[in-house]
């Protein structure tokens, strides 16, 4: 059951960190343009993206952080931070920081050792770039 509850908490993880976003390579293309696409792989026109909240619900600087218990048996921990930064060095962005583990028994019988990393705008959410790092076994 522990180990049901660290797949659900880094799945929840991975759905937070998830972008549609693809980038077009083949060579008709030569400026650095963004395609974002739905999971299936259909293109997703500007106009029909989710509206956008004003202020958003985080700022740079907050983390959160989770322990996953079986009653009194531990099963993991997961945390997320956020900061604000320069992308590129020129682009002000959050970066957020999401990374999960097993811990106690389910770390002995499985070992995960997640990290997703994620860029995305601070005036529209948008996602600019995802590093997923998994560590299993």
């Amino acid at each position: 059951m522990n180990i049901l509850r660290a797949i659900f908490l880094l799945g929840t993880l991975l759905i937070l960190f998830a972008s549609f976003q693809t980038k077009d390579t083949s060579a008709s293309n030569k400026t650095d343009t963004v395609k974002f696409t739905t999971p299936a792989g259909k293109p997703i026109a500007p106009t029909t993206l989710p509206a956008i909240c004003a202020e958003p619900p985080f700022k740079g600087g907050e983390e959160l952080i989770y322990t996953v218990h079986y009653g009194f048996i531990p099963g993991g921990a997961a945390s997320l931070k956020v900061t604000e930064e320069k992308f590129g060095g020129i682009l002000d962005v959050f970066h957020a920081v999401g990374e999960g583990r097993t811990t106690g028994l389910a770390h002995t019988i499985y070992n995960v050792r997640d990290i997703y990393e994620s860029y995305f705008k601070i005036d529209s959410n948008l996602p600019l770039k995802n590093y997923p790092q998994c560590y299993r076994g």
